[in-house]
């Protein structure tokens, strides 16, 4: 009996290497895109959650927002009013006829620059800090 000898080609091997190769590179291929996606449903709920806190602060705040609009109608209410007047016995009465200034328009300014402005309104300056110091209404 012959010895035979069996030669392996070296393309069958160089074939094998290729092959185990673009198998290594699809399963890692194949596990990053699956981290992938793991990840990617992780952010997903993270942002639901996240939006899911800011509505509920949202309808809190809307909540507590009735509740004053509500209190603010409460208080300022005519009756409310009349009551607390009463209560504090506060001698309010109609203004007299001297102490209101009725007004037309006022007159519209067209400001270009501040130096305009210094030169241009003295006057409604003036009137305006009267109504501030409470000149005009106060009858004084």
């Amino acid at each position: 009996m012959k010895k035979t000898t069996h030669t392996r080609n070296p393309q069958d091997s160089i074939y094998i290497y290729r092959i185990a190769t673009l198998m290594a590179l699809n399963l890692l291929t194949a596990t990053a895109g699956g981290l992938g996606m793991l990840w990617m449903r992780q952010e997903i709920s993270a942002s639901a959650d996240n939006i899911r806190q800011t509505q509920l602060a949202i309808a809190d705040t809307e909540r507590r927002l009735q509740y004053v609009n509500v209190q603010i109608a409460e208080a300022t209410s005519p009756e409310v009013l009349k009551r607390r007047i009463a209560e504090l016995a506060l001698d309010l009465r109609l203004p007299a006829s001297g102490q209101t200034v009725q007004m037309g328009e006022l007159p519209a300014i067209v400001v270009n620059s501040p130096a305009e402005v210094e030169t241009q309104t003295p006057a409604l300056r003036s009137f305006e800090l009267a109504l501030l110091k409470g000149g005009a209404a106060s009858g004084k």
